[in-house]
């Protein structure tokens, strides 16, 4: 993804993204910068251990995006 602001470009998931949230939860949304999905996974105990995991690449690409990323093409 590129920041549109500054034009920085970042890998934002890597292939293995969604064992990643599965097995580290809130410290890997915490990590994103998604601190909001971070408190959600903690209470939720990750979404109930497999909700946040299965649309991690959505919720991800979301934030980012609602802080000025942009998918690269």
């Amino acid at each position: 993804m590129t920041n549109a602001t500054s034009g920085v470009e970042r890998k934002v998931l890597g292939g293995l993204h969604r064992l990643w949230a599965f097995l580290f939860g809130f410290i890997y949304y915490a990590a994103k910068g998604a601190w909001g999905w971070a408190f959600i996974s903690f209470f939720t105990a990750n979404g109930l251990f497999i909700g946040l995991p299965l649309w991690n690449r959505s919720i991800i690409k979301g934030h980012y995006e609602n802080t000025g990323w942009r998918e690269n093409n």
